[in-house]
């Protein structure tokens, strides 16, 4: 058992798989929160701006997955276009066949063993989530990114706990 991941406010080309086995973890994405119980998860596509953060000391053991979406081009939507309505995943809508590769995926696993169980993950648990257009156009440079958001959360208070993450 781990306890709560902690990670603070950030953004990334790649697709992020967050699914819980026991306990809660907290997270923050686009700025609404979530707590996802044991059986539930989360889709972060690319360049939503999430955050990880404890509540209390409850341990939490859950897998979270790092995929650059380019690899799974072509089969699945073009995810710099498209968004979830919301990322979070509840216990109903994740199918047996994606929790039975959630517990199967390895970090020690071949390359090519993990982008299979990702095909298998990201397969079942798309259909389960209603997808929208970008309300904004992705902005390639990440730089910008950045400048962007201090701009949007400059006047937010900053403390070396916050800093800290």
């Amino acid at each position: 058992m781990a306890r709560q991941l902690t990670f603070p406010a950030h953004l990334h080309r790649n697709i992020e798989i967050l699914y819980v086995f026991s306990g809660v973890q907290y997270l923050e994405i686009e700025g609404k929160a979530y707590a996802v119980h044991a059986g539930e998860g989360a889709i972060i596509f690319p360049d939503m701006v999430h955050r990880y953060y404890k509540q209390g000391e409850q341990p939490a053991d859950a897998v979270l997955i790092l995929c650059n979406p380019q690899l799974l081009g072509g089969v699945f939507p073009d995810f710099e276009k498209f968004q979830p309505l919301t990322p979070y995943l509840p216990n109903e809508k994740i199918p047996e066949e994606a929790v039975y590769a959630l517990k199967h995926i390895k970090k020690k696993d071949a390359f090519a063993v993990k982008l299979g169980w990702i095909y298998v993950i990201m397969s079942h648990l798309l259909p389960h989530m209603e997808l929208r257009q970008r309300k904004r156009i992705p902005v390639p440079d990440m730089s910008k990114k950045m400048i962007e958001y201090v701009a949007d959360h400059f006047t937010e208070p900053i403390t070396l706990d916050s800093l800290r993450g």
